[in-house]
């Protein structure tokens, strides 16, 4: 499975927002990317809002991964310990 690793850090999910391009921020993903991200969970805000409910769910540290299931060809969300 392919990932990619997003930053699981401890201040709360509430203040963890995409800033706008202009103050920082990237884009949303365009292309096979955006049509992913949109047909399997909706729309890159609730991919952000999911990777921060699960990374807040773990124990202590972790990872929240992005991943790609070669077998199953779809997006998915996991998490790992440190």
């Amino acid at each position: 499975m392919d990932m990619i690793a997003i930053d699981q850090r401890k201040d709360p999910p509430e203040s963890r927002t995409t800033a706008p391009t202009r103050e920082g921020g990237g884009e949303p993903p365009k292309g096979s990317l955006g049509y992913a991200i949109d047909t399997k969970f909706g729309s890159l805000e609730a991919v952000i809002q999911r990777m921060n409910a699960e990374g807040a769910a773990l124990q202590r540290s972790g990872w929240v991964w992005l991943g790609l299931d070669k077998e199953l060809k779809c997006l998915v969300i996991e998490t790992t310990a440190n």
